[in-house]
């Protein structure tokens, strides 16, 4: 992920879970304008939005009503956390996709933050955007031979009990 103005990023960060972009405190309802690249895609107005690996499919996005995307799915999901309309509903997009969020102020104190993996946060300002799209190396994970996906799956969320 890359945030900052326009060919001009002041911040670069590796993502393995999710980015979510927030309203601040005392902020109101927060207004993103989501590209795939440049074709515009739609404006999401809701307390925040959330961009999630596979890996982390199953943490915040799953809590705010996103899909369960199984870790060899190549994809994206964008999420959007409470959402003005009931139109704006979660997306899956393929992992290639190169998203672009721009947050739009409309109101002078409306505050708008990107958090990445929940350790690192920044404010954006009025003509920043974050930029989300495959990383150049992929990240292998190593699982235990004993347990499943599904077994993972069914043990954090008590499926079937």
């Amino acid at each position: 992920a890359v945030v900052g103005p326009p060919g001009h990023p002041t911040l670069d960060r590796v993502v393995l879970n999710d980015i979510v972009i927030t309203r601040g405190s005392l902020s109101r309802m927060i207004d993103l304008e989501v590209s795939v690249g440049e074709s515009f895609v739609t404006r999401v107005k809701a307390d925040g939005l959330i961009l999630a690996t596979p890996t982390g499919s199953t943490a915040y996005n799953l809590s705010a009503g996103g899909p369960i995307v199984e870790p060899s799915v190549d994809a994206f999901v964008m999420t959007p956390i409470a959402p003005h309309t009931l139109t704006q509903r979660p997306v899956v997009m393929s992992g290639g996709t190169e998203l672009r969020i721009r947050p739009r102020f409309e109101h002078a104190k409306t505050e708008v933050y990107a958090t990445f993996d929940g350790q690192l946060g920044c404010e954006l300002t009025d003509g920043d955007e974050v930029v989300i799209r495959r990383a150049a190396r992929p990240l292998t994970l190593v699982r235990a031979s004993g347990r499943t996906y599904y077994d993972v799956l069914q043990e954090k969320l008590k499926w079937g009990k």
